[in-house]
């Protein structure tokens, strides 16, 4: 258990930031409904991908009006979705520690599937969670949802050398 334990708080831990380091254009917002876990289709993946979408809606929920029923609700929501991506989690920690010596991009290519069914559930619990708010709360955490996304890419823009590679999750 104690292993289990250990292996989630890695790939948590150090999966997402691995994959940020590695993927240029890991953030942002290309899908129609943008923003966090939507990813890039065809493109790279990185940690805003594999993040719970729904926290930020909760970190927020007073600017963002909600009552606390709503609250409540994502809430459950936000750890349903926890639950449902930690055993894909465990997984990628297993194929990490089992491919160590493995080419880099090998490795990436094997767990570049489990990260799209992280992005699927993601983007399959945003929608379920924003389908009861108002309009007007549904708009501003749309809005919300871009805006932050838009910040990580400035920010990972910063981060990343001039020239950058395509990273090693981008497909070709």
């Amino acid at each position: 258990m104690k292993r289990n334990a250990l292996l989630v708080a890695l790939a948590l831990a150090v999966v997402p930031v691995a994959a940020r380091a590695q993927v240029p254009g890991g953030y942002g917002n290309t899908t129609p409904q943008g923003g966090w876990g939507a990813g890039r289709r065809g493109s790279a993946l990185g940690a805003d991908d594999v993040r719970n979408p729904i926290k930020p809606l909760l970190d927020r929920s007073r600017e963002l009006g909600f009552t606390d029923t709503q609250a409540n609700e994502l809430l459950a929501m936000m750890q349903k979705l926890d639950d449902d991506n930690r055993p894909i989690f465990e997984q990628i920690a297993r194929a990490l520690a089992s491919a160590q010596s493995g080419p880099e991009g090998a490795r990436m290519d094997a767990i570049r599937p489990l990260y799209e069914r992280i992005q699927r559930n993601n983007e399959a619990a945003w929608r379920v969670a924003v389908a009861p708010l108002t309009k007007d709360q549904r708009n501003r955490a749309e809005r919300m949802r871009r805006d932050l996304a838009r910040e990580r890419e400035d920010e990972r823009r910063k981060r990343q050398p001039r020239g950058g590679d395509q990273g090693l999750m981008s497909q070709p």
